[in-house]
């Protein structure tokens, strides 16, 4: 869960902290230098009670500062999230 700190029209930005780093597994979390990149095209899901709807994807993230770019559903191209399949 990451706290959103900037918004725009089609975008927020997700200062990503350190101490809100879960581990799933056996891994721990990574250290605070690690790269971090790979993770455009995520999806953002919005925490619920019952349910968690699809509100964005990660459009980008600066590891230098942590922060995660998302694009919101109405900035994304939903040409973009359906890939072209061949006739």
């Amino acid at each position: 869960m990451f706290r959103v700190t900037t918004t725009g029209e089609g975008y927020c930005i997700c200062q990503l902290e350190q101490k809100d780093l879960i581990s799933y597994g056996q891994e721990p979390v990574p250290k605070s230098d690690t790269d971090m990149g790979g993770w455009s095209g995520g999806p953002v899901l919005l925490l619920g009670e019952i349910s968690y709807p699809l509100v964005g994807i990660i459009s980008e993230y600066q590891n230098s500062l942590g922060l995660l770019r998302i694009a919101t559903l109405e900035g994304i191209d939903e040409r973009a999230l359906v890939p072209d399949v061949p006739s």
